[in-house]
């Protein structure tokens, strides 16, 4: 599955060349503050059966400060739920993570796998990135990261290197410029052939708001720069950032490549991410995450589908909070269809051959309101009664058993 939360935390698709970005703590950003994550369940689509198999699952554990000091890989093997790899993370009293080890389950115990060790100066910035593998014995050197600064925390450059056994051997350089607000405009890449040459640079412009409009990116040919491609960006009043669009330079001109557009809710939580290819002259759908949030703002599900002359599901994931949550407790995600939408007064429910007793249905509002939860039995079927609602956007979340169904209609 291709990640709808990293999407959403670094929502940049397209965009080569990306460099490891310091990163103080291993918080979640998409959750709540008092909320703390416990743990994650993951599905994959069985086009034959026609329903969500079990695909693995992760046990999170918290600190007092909310940092995650440990996560716990499962996978489902058909049968039962195994052990296969954890991650235990360190921190400082400023809540910088200073060690990440991962291990990986033999069948009866934990291995050392990898680690990686990370250093800050006296002003809190990142400024080294150790990462060593383990040869059963002891630690062996593996890649390095070396970032300087400038009085405003930017980073300055940033230094790769490889281990090649006895020596590190250069990798990549990367340069920052930035303009009088601190802001990047320029990040030049260069790689090592004896001395240092150039390779791409990204230029950046911003617009009225200060946000990023434009990432031009050219690539060095001989003794110049030439385009390659360049996401132009688009936000809405809230500023959050709608759409990415890319195109790719072809004999001098910009010809449509591919686009992402996100959508929000009333708290600017991203519901929605669709992206699209430009083939034969039109915009193809290729993909969508669709994304469910609980009251305090907590993504508490996604559903990955990809268009073959429909949405078909690929993946899907729920995201537990707080409480411990076993196996059995753990809902797969799938979305149905609502009916008449937009509706007036009565909505139905569209979920094939799902038993209609003991149905529990959630309906949401955009800012995360609970405004109607029931029961279904024989006695009302699969319709709900919504007249009282205003007009508007809702989600809906109906659970059934160890299954989740959810969906959205609009109240007119």
């Amino acid at each position: 599955m291709q990640d709808f939360l990293e999407k959403s935390i670094h929502p940049n698709p397209g965009l080569s060349s990306t460099i490891p970005i310091p990163n103080n703590t291993r918080e979640l950003s998409w959750r709540s503050a008092g909320d703390r994550l416990d743990s994650l369940y993951q599905w994959t689509w069985d086009i034959v059966a026609g329903e969500w198999q079990y695909l693995g699952k992760t046990y999170y554990t918290t600190d007092d400060a909310g940092n995650i000091i440990s996560e716990e890989y499962w996978g489902w093997d058909g049968i039962q739920w195994n052990k296969l790899s954890r991650e235990t993370l360190t921190y400082d009293a400023s809540n910088n993570l200073v060690h990440e080890l991962t291990e990986t389950w033999n069948g009866t115990d934990w291995q050392n796998d990898e680690q990686t060790i990370y250093t800050f100066d006296s002003n809190q910035d990142l400024i080294h990135r150790l990462s060593q593998t383990w040869n059963g014995l002891g630690w062996d050197n593996f890649f390095q990261f070396t970032y300087t600064y400038d009085n405003s925390h930017n980073i300055l450059t940033l230094l790769t290197q490889l281990w090649l056994g006895s020596e590190w051997a250069p990798g990549t350089r990367h340069s920052f410029t930035y303009d009088g607000d601190n802001k990047l405009i320029l990040r030049l890449v260069q790689s090592w052939n004896g001395e240092w040459v150039n390779n791409i640079q990204i230029l950046h412009t911003y617009d009225g708001e200060g946000n990023l409009a434009i990432d031009l990116n050219q690539q060095w040919v001989n003794d110049h720069w030439e385009d390659s491609y360049r996401n132009l960006y688009a936000y809405d009043a809230n500023l959050n950032r709608t759409l990415i669009h890319i195109q790719i330079a072809v004999d001098s001109m910009w010809v449509d490549d591919s686009r992402f557009i996100y959508t929000y809710d009333g708290f600017n939580n991203i519901i929605n991410l669709t992206s699209h290819q430009y083939v034969n002259d039109m915009w193809i759908l290729v993909d969508q995450f669709v994304a469910v949030y609980d009251e305090n703002q907590n993504r508490i599900s996604e559903v990955y589908q990809i268009w073959e002359n429909g949405w078909m599901n690929q993946d899907s994931l729920h995201i537990y909070y707080t409480l411990a949550t076993g196996s059995s407790d753990a809902n797969p995600v799938e979305l149905i269809s609502l009916y008449p939408n937009p509706a007036t007064n009565t909505l139905h429910i569209n979920s094939g051959d799902m038993p209609f007793e003991n149905l529990t249905v959630e309906i949401y509002s955009t800012s995360g309101k609970n405004v109607l939860s029931t029961v279904l039995n024989a006695s009302n079927g699969k319709q709900i009664n919504i007249g009282h609602l205003t007009a508007g956007t809702y989600y809906v979340l109906v659970r059934n058993g160890k299954r989740l169904y959810q969906g959205r209609f609009v109240k007119i």
